[in-house]
């Protein structure tokens, strides 16, 4: 972790091009096509990629790289098999297929083609000098917990904030066709979901052992913020219904005291399907719980902290802030940009020291970015883009999500915050450029993971997200 870093940003190397290539370009007297700049995924996507056959194949990196760009279909089948998501599939793809009408152009002449091998490697190997390695981010885990969700039911849901699924006539009419009368204990789904897999997988109809690996019966599917896709309860006899807001609530394990609790209750604030789409985009609170824990034991944390978030949310990090660190923080600045979310992160964390003029609407503000150093800054941007839920993801929109999230990094090059929490979707295409943006960030040291409620917090709802902790160097 000691040397240097160039704080360069995620498409400022090139394809490998050098300062007289032009000169070169005319004196060769043929024709090439420019290869695009890589990013620091695809980059490392590819280079791992031939590294690893490299091995297999007994070869050296450079000739298993020539074996490799000789052939249209290899490069191909390379960067299928290499795990990257689409926005660098699509980079790698536009790279290797220039170079493998490079190569092309020099057949025969073995010293031109050891050069074009060179040139094209020179970035890879460019990206992966500024790239700090992750190490793994161990969180502590919690030592109990309930063996399945039906402990977050309400005995009376009734007397609960709820929303009424008569409104929603198509999810009623689309359960009535489905033969539920095996249900022995109350199941879950989330409908939007579930009825794309009928559709998909059974043409429409729901057979009922078709439907016993689609309703679950023990833990919580991942929530999301779709209002149209919200947990909604099968229970026998009974006529199925939303979850209410403080079943999902305590399935985000918001402790019952929280200022947050108090925020998803308000019918004031949010709408029941409001406070529910809230919690769909949040941090699992039990998961969020641990990692403060963990932090406190390693010393990084403290009382007296300062405390401050970018697309913020109604903010439930903050919610296990104070449940472990209860009245001994202040929160400082935060920034998002749906106002009504906003006035409720605004009544939530008001008693903390939030103000509505240190509450940006955007993540990109002067205020924003220009704060003063916290001890804590955790930045949750926004993973539709990338989400298995989106089922039309476009690389133009991954690119804009990705680019948004490096402008917002300003602050952490700025201020340097001295610890760094970062969460998003485990999908490659996020995951993977995301580290290699935080990687980049020079005086810090990183580290990674993907994390589990069922795993972490003993919590059962599944919502595997990745996590990236930076740690400012000499704390």
């Amino acid at each position: 972790m000691g040397r240097a870093r160039r704080n360069v940003g995620p498409t400022s190397v090139g394809g490998g091009r050098s300062n007289r290539y032009e000169a070169r370009h005319v004196q060769r007297e043929y024709v090439r096509r420019n290869a695009p700049p890589w990013g620091d995924a695809s980059a490392r996507g590819v280079l791992a990629a031939l590294r690893t056959g490299a091995q297999l194949s007994g070869s050296a990196l450079e000739m298993h790289t020539a074996w490799v760009l000789g052939d249209l279909g290899r490069t191909t089948r390379l960067i299928s098999r290499s795990g990257m998501g689409l926005t660098d599939r699509r980079t790698a793809s536009e790279v290797m297929e220039a170079y493998v009408c490079r190569l092309a152009s020099v057949a025969g002449d073995g010293p031109r083609q050891t050069r074009v091998v060179r040139s094209f490697l020179k970035p890879l190997r460019e990206r992966a000098s500024v790239y700090a390695e992750a190490k793994p981010f161990d969180v502590d885990r919690a030592s109990s917990g309930p063996a399945t969700f039906h402990a977050w039911l309400s005995e009376r849901p009734e007397e609960d904030r709820h929303r009424e699924i008569s409104d929603s006539q198509r999810i009623v009419r689309g359960l009535w066709r489905w033969p539920l009368g095996w249900l022995a204990a109350p199941g879950v789904i989330c409908y939007e979901r579930a009825n794309g897999r009928v559709n998909t997988e059974r043409h429409g109809r729901a057979d009922v052992e078709f439907l016993k690996g689609v309703v679950r019966v023990d833990h919580l599917p991942t929530a999301t913020a779709n209002s149209s896709d919200h947990y909604v309860l099968l229970a026998p006899g009974k006529a199925p219904r939303f979850l209410t807001v403080q079943e999902v609530a305590r399935g985000f394990m918001v402790p019952h005291e929280s200022p947050l609790m108090e925020v998803l209750v308000n019918e004031n604030l949010l709408s029941a399907g409001e406070a529910v789409s809230c919690l769909g985009r949040a941090v699992h609170v039990g998961v969020a719980r641990q990692i403060v824990v963990t932090l406190l034991r390693r010393g990084l944390l403290r009382d007296g902290l300062t405390y401050a978030s970018a697309f913020s949310g109604v903010d439930t990090v903050a919610a296990a802030v104070e449940a472990e660190m209860p009245g001994n923080w202040s929160y400082v600045f935060a920034s998002e940009l749906n106002a009504r979310w906003r006035s409720a992160l605004l009544a939530a964390w008001g008693g903390r020291g939030l103000t509505p003029d240190m509450c940006y609407t955007d993540a990109l503000a002067p205020g924003a970015l220009a704060g003063g150093t916290v001890d804590l800054y955790v930045t949750t941007p926004p993973c539709e883009a990338f989400s298995k839920m989106n089922h039309v993801p476009t690389a133009g929109g991954q690119h804009v999500s990705l680019h948004r999230f490096w402008e917002s990094l300003a602050y952490v090059r700025s201020a340097r915050p001295r610890v760094v929490l970062v969460e998003n979707v485990t999908d490659a295409s996020a995951a993977e450029p995301m580290t290699g943006l935080l990687a980049r960030l020079a005086g810090y040291y990183l580290e990674t993971n993907d994390l589990d409620p069922r795993d972490v917090a003993c919590a059962p709802m599944a919502r595997e997200r990745r996590f990236w902790c930076l740690v400012r160097v000499g704390d």
